[in-house]
């Protein structure tokens, strides 16, 4: 479940707001509970502009993922589904939950599949047959479990060879590459799929969501299949990539330095932020409470302060491409929230007063997200970092088409704050993109003197 900036709101206590909704970042419902009957939306307007879509920018990875790893990890998923029946009687499982909990369980790992061969890139279709193997995975040990051949302790005992598989591997990794914003890409992902590894082998002895039974076998031997797995792309994604490099240069202690060092800074910037979304409201002249401003800032504010969290805690645990991602989020969202300052000074962000404002606001976003995407500048870091723009406009698709049922008023004006804020993060971009992989090569021409 991707982690929001909305989901990090909600966690602040000090980001409360009498108009914000559960300090969400969404715009909240007039006081009086009523909407607003003399604001009226031009509902052909409201419609084209939810119709034009929502941009995706799938992830890559700038190594190549073999065909032949796929078919493997395809035939890995079809294997379990066979080794068990597609549907289990109630002479074999008596139990209708357990029954159910297997069905289900099949019935995501079919899905998984469906999902991975639509995928657009091969590193989207390799992180969704690890989802199809962990479920089937799942659904083969729910069934041998209540038929009596697979017990938790048989799982528990199989766990060693992938443990110990996962730390030798970890051990001797070394960031090699050449270019470095690819090589980030590249090491993040791996980083990635290790942290995968080794949370699904650590869950394992954690409290479960079945406590016991069928369905708590099968929960375990899911999780085992989804770290082993994890590890196996790890490996392919590594292997892939040193063998396209030439001459290769060791990025680990530069990576660590350049990590710890913008942790820092954007720590540093972020104290700089006023403290709540009603603080910086009131920094302003003029009244800013239902208005893209207000929810324009909310997400900013979010926006900055998550990842920063996110940042140290990738330093803290030893993965330093993870971190300069999660600089990179913080750096572009501090820069969008001083554009919104900016256009608010200058008498820009105020209320709505027409459907045509607010599908304008959805063609810029529209077209500073592809101007972002078809940039030269580091390509593979800036799309990486572009891989959640469609989030903030699909929320805004979400109030806008609201809007035609429930208070428009605040709807429109929250629908244009997200548009406002995916154009200003995707304009911010490839200049932060910039920046970053300047602290990289700085930090490796001192490491080089």
């Amino acid at each position: 479940m991707r982690r929001t900036r909305r989901d990090a709101l909600a966690g602040l206590g000090t980001v409360c707001l009498a108009g914000l909704a559960g300090c969400s970042g969404v715009l909240g419902p007039n006081e009086s509970g009523e909407s607003d009957d003399s604001f009226d939306l031009d509902a052909s307007t409201v419609r084209e502009t939810v119709a034009l879509g929502t941009p995706t920018v799938n992830k890559r990875v700038p190594a190549r993922i073999s065909q032949a790893f796929l078919d493997e990890l395809e035939a890995r998923v079809r294997e379990l589904l066979d080794s068990a029946p597609e549907s289990a009687s109630t002479v074999e499982i008596p139990n209708e939950a357990v029954r159910n909990t297997y069905t289900e369980r099949r019935a995501d790992a079919l899905r998984s599949l469906e999902w991975a061969a639509e995928a657009e890139t091969p590193f989207e279709t390799m992180r969704s047959l690890t989802g199809a193997c962990q479920d089937a995975a799942a659904a083969l040990a729910t069934y041998e479990a209540a038929v009596g051949t697979r017990t938790a302790d048989d799982v528990l005992s199989e766990r060693k060879p992938t443990s110990d598989a996962l730390h030798s591997f970890w051990l001797g990794h070394r960031y090699f590459g050449d270019d470095p914003s690819q090589t980030l890409v590249v090491h993040a992902s791996v980083e990635n799929f290790v942290a995968k590894s080794a949370n699904r082998l650590d869950s394992m002895d954690e409290t479960r969501r079945f406590e016991s039974g069928a369905p708590a076998v099968g929960e375990l031997a899911g999780d085992l299949e989804s770290a082993r797995v994890a590890l196996e792309n790890a490996r392919h994604i590594t292997d892939s990539y040193w063998s396209m490099l030439s001459d290769p240069t060791d990025f680990t202690d530069v990576f660590e330095q350049t990590a710890s060092s913008l942790v820092s800074f954007v720590t540093d910037q972020g104290d700089g932020v006023p403290t709540s979304v009603a603080a910086i409201l009131d920094e302003f002249d003029r009244d800013l409470e239902r208005t893209p401003a207000e929810s324009l800032f909310s997400e900013t504010f979010g926006g900055i302060f998550a990842p920063i969290d996110d940042a140290s805690e990738e330093l803290r645990n030893g993965r330093p491409a993870s971190a300069l991602l999660a600089v990179h989020e913080t750096e572009r969202n501090y820069r969008a929230f001083e554009a919104a300052t900016a256009a608010v000074q200058d008498g820009r962000l105020g209320a709505v007063e027409s459907a045509a404002e607010v599908r304008d606001a959805k063609l810029d976003a529209l077209e500073a997200i592809e101007s972002a995407r078809s940039a030269d500048v580091h390509p593979s870091l800036t799309r990486r970092v572009l891989s959640t723009i469609d989030y903030p406009v699909s929320d805004g698709d979400n109030s806008f088409e609201r809007a035609l049922d429930d208070d428009p008023r605040y709807l429109a004006n929250d629908a244009m704050g997200q548009y406002r804020f995916a154009a200003y993060v995707a304009r911010e971009s490839p200049d932060v993109s910039a920046w970053l992989v300047g602290a990289v090569e700085a930090a490796r021409g001192e490491s080089d003197s």
